[in-house]
């Protein structure tokens, strides 16, 4: 395994040369490279768990909020208008349209960190779709 760039302080981030991968990857892709960091290379199964547990409910709450943003951009500014991806409108405040992104951007990262989380702990992303979908039950 070999860094390919500047070392980055972030290890979801960092990018490495692997076997049988074309380009660089990251742990979000190859949840193997956990063992090979030195932020991780201690860490047990149960600690993966309880990280990929931890980052699915940031994922959850930063969704939420991102939702309720949105609510609140449709009662405030309306509904005029071409919908953008993310679920805001054109003429809506761009303060309120970049809360919207960092919400559901921040989502889509957590996501990702706990799928990785979950998958160097040896389990199957099926039983982490299960827990998703519970986490999402709880908070609604």
């Amino acid at each position: 395994m070999q860094e390919t760039i500047a070392p980055d302080p972030n290890p979801y981030t960092r990018r490495f040369r692997f076997p049988k991968w074309n380009g660089t990857i990251t742990v979000l892709q190859e949840p193997r490279l956990f063992r090979r960091l030195p932020e991780f290379s201690h860490w047990t199964k149960l600690q993966h768990v309880q990280a990929a547990q931890d980052y699915l409910a940031y994922a959850t709450a930063y969704l939420h909020t991102g939702a309720s943003l949105v609510q609140y951009g449709d009662k405030t500014y309306g509904t005029d208008g071409p919908l953008i991806s993310g679920g805001f409108r054109p003429h809506w405040p761009e303060p309120l349209k970049d809360a919207i992104r960092l919400h559901l951007h921040g989502a889509t990262t957590f996501h990702d960190q706990s799928v990785a989380h979950w998958r160097a702990a040896g389990r199957h992303l099926s039983t982490w779709r299960t827990l998703r979908d519970t986490v999402r039950a709880e908070g609604n």
